[in-house]
């Protein structure tokens, strides 16, 4: 799920790409399996792979793994979360659709994470008391989701287009605060 949430982020990143393209490209990502979405994001291409061109692309998206798997630990902090994605200089050189792909995802995990707490901390209420609850913990997870996105454009310096990179993060931080002035507490 997570590989197919990078896909779809970084698709939707491409500027370069019309709308009916970016249209057939988001539904590959639906149906392909993992290595059919590694082979287009390396390659920019949709394929059928056979099982030694899946080993083979298996092997080349092993740095991102931590990004790829599970979900991101509640304890963990932002500037954690980013380390893990982009140490030992991960995203240089990299497309700044790429990195803001990356933080977008990463910001997406934080975001499920602090609101999966929501439905544990609310069910003891009930009527507009576990509406207002609710409301205080998207509120927290979209502050979380914004705050991982603003810090992760220091990482965008190290990538091909920063100022492209920057610009695509915040046109996204814009439309997260935009969401989270529209939340009735």
């Amino acid at each position: 799920m997570s590989l197919k949430l990078f896909t779809v982020c970084y698709i939707l990143e491409q500027d370069s790409l019309d709308k009916d393209v970016k249209l057939h490209l988001l539904r590959f990502a639906r149906e392909a399996d993992e290595h059919q979405l590694m082979y287009l994001l390396s390659y920019g291409d949709t394929v059928f792979l056979s099982e030694s061109e899946k080993k083979s692309i298996k092997e080349r998206f092993a740095r991102v793994a931590p990004l790829l798997e599970g979900t991101v630990d509640p304890k963990q902090t932002v500037e954690d979360g980013l380390k893990l994605i982009f140490g030992a200089g991960m995203a240089t050189g990299l497309a700044a659709a790429a990195i803001v792909a990356t933080i977008m995802t990463l910001s997406h995990k934080f975001y499920k994470s602090r609101l999966s707490k929501a439905a544990k901390e609310c069910r003891r209420y009930s009527g507009s008391k576990k509406k207002l609850c609710m409301v205080k913990f998207e509120r927290d997870a979209l502050k979380t989701q914004i705050e991982v996105l603003e810090k992760g454009k220091s990482y965008c310096k190290k990538g091909k287009n920063p100022s492209k990179c920057v610009g695509n993060i915040n046109k996204n931080v814009k439309k997260l605060r935009t969401k989270l002035g529209t939340l009735k507490s």
